[in-house]
């Protein structure tokens, strides 16, 4: 088709005004300057096009310690010897947290780590960290026979995990801090027996730590170093674990043990060779965050098709997942098709930029469809702001679409292809793993 041809099609067509700010509606444009008044687009419903919500996935996400209690349900004072017990629940934090900005966006040419907000007594994670602070653990002497309690003590416990996406070790940074001591001698002289092990083949050099803390506000750190181990060209999930038991030296006494878990379960994999093995916590996705001030029309192309396909791709909840990297040539090939006619006169080094990414499982081929199912867009923009034309799809039910085509720079249409392909290196992204996408300013 030649580009007259296309130009002549716009007499049909339904201008489309997008708003950059949620909710916004922006009064419909002109066509493009470059189109002659007898290509104008006939009169018809202006459909005011929204940047979808942020429900996407934008910090790390927060999950409540499962930790054993063993004072709320005791054990009979006979089995053991009607000794006192010192028995364990958890208890809410009470140290202050330091508020941090929420890491969880990437950027081209750039990786952003993560840095945990330390919200009190909740785990909190991401693709590589899971970090807790203040989770509350209190030791109580009861009295084996009427259960009474004799005396007890508050601790604080902080974990770090920070896992490595290029190696399969990785390491956990803790303390443990004795706080509110009670004025009951008895916890005068103590220690505390902290263990850490993980699921097999995952191992750890250093298991068990002593911690001396003599006095109220006393802390001691600790470090943890654990080593996955892939097989070849697979992958392993594992969790690591902890039990925490209370000694006091100047007391005969039978104490409980504290035991929890990882948040969540780590995947080690060597499935990216030439690249060495490395791990991370599969299950949260990373978001990719793509401003229109950089992006330009290809930022907007992906903002029509959250907003106007069957499903809105790349949300949180109908988020895009990594496909097969051996395909993303042939979905991209039967997208962009024979049947998309570039429009050079409308759009410098004009290019076929389609959504969902061929790069996903979400493509269009990889649900059995070619470009002429797409809605086929032209983003233009005048004055600060834009209009999108629409050149193939029903105007009348623009939501029956399974994919969107649009005719984008081709500098812009590889600059939003290299920033997914970043993220997938950053986040040691397999083949199924989800993620989210966000359009901005």
């Amino acid at each position: 088709m030649t580009t007259t041809t296309a130009r002549q099609q716009l007499r049909a067509l339904l201008t489309i005004t997008l708003a950059i700010t949620t909710g916004a509606t922006v009064a419909a444009l002109g066509p493009p300057a470059e189109t002659p008044a007898a290509a104008q687009p006939a009169t018809g419903p202006m459909v005011p096009l929204n940047l979808p919500a942020k429900p996407t996935i934008a910090g790390p996400k927060t999950v409540q310690p499962a930790v054993s209690d063993t004072c709320s349900n005791p054990k009979p004072a006979a089995t053991h010897n009607h000794k006192l017990v010192v028995c364990l629940t958890t208890t809410p934090g009470t140290a202050s947290a330091t508020a941090r900005t929420a890491a969880g966006t990437v950027t081209p040419n750039a990786t952003v780590g993560s840095n945990c907000r330390l919200i009190k007594a909740l785990w909190e994670i991401d693709r590589t960290t899971a970090c807790i602070q203040s989770m509350g653990l209190t030791a109580e002497v009861r009295d084996p026979d009427t259960k009474d309690v004799i005396a007890s003590q508050h601790f604080l416990v902080n974990q770090n995990i920070i896992l490595n996406t290029n190696s399969p070790g990785f390491v956990e940074n803790d303390t443990v801090t004795r706080d509110a001591l009670s004025s009951d001698t008895i916890f005068t002289r103590m220690e505390v027996n902290f263990f850490a092990r993980c699921d097999a083949p995952c191992q750890t050099n250093n298991p068990a730590t002593t911690l001396f803390l003599p006095a109220r506000g006393s802390s001691q750190n600790f470090s943890i170093s654990y080593f996955g181990s892939p097989a070849s060209g697979g992958s392993d999930m594992f969790n690591t674990h902890y039990s925490f038991a209370v000694v006091l030296l100047d007391e005969v006494l039978v104490s409980d043990t504290f035991t929890w878990n990882s948040p969540e379960s780590i995947r080690c994999d060597d499935k990216l060779r030439p690249r060495l093995p490395g791990c991370v916590f599969s299950f949260w996705g990373p978001l990719l965050t793509l401003p229109v001030s950089v992006y330009g029309a290809a930022a907007i192309n992906v903002a029509v098709g959250q907003s106007r396909l069957i499903l809105p791709f790349g949300t949180q909840n109908s988020p895009l997942t990594r496909g097969d990297t051996s395909i993303s040539d042939p979905n991209r090939n039967a997208v962009c098709d024979g049947s998309f006619f570039p429009s050079l006169l409308l759009v410098q080094n004009d290019s076929c930029d389609e959504y969902p990414f061929a790069s996903t499982q979400q493509s269009a081929a990889q649900r059995g469809f070619t470009g002429v199912s797409c809605l086929e867009i032209m983003p233009l923009q005048k004055t600060g702001e834009w209009v999108i034309w629409l050149l193939n799809g029903d105007s009348a039910n623009l939501n029956v679409h399974p994919c969107v085509r649009g005719h984008v720079n081709k500098d812009q249409n590889v600059a939003v292809g290299t920033a997914v392909s970043t993220m997938y290196t950053n986040y040691r992204m397999l083949t199924g793993d989800a993620y989210a996408v966000e359009v901005t300013l």
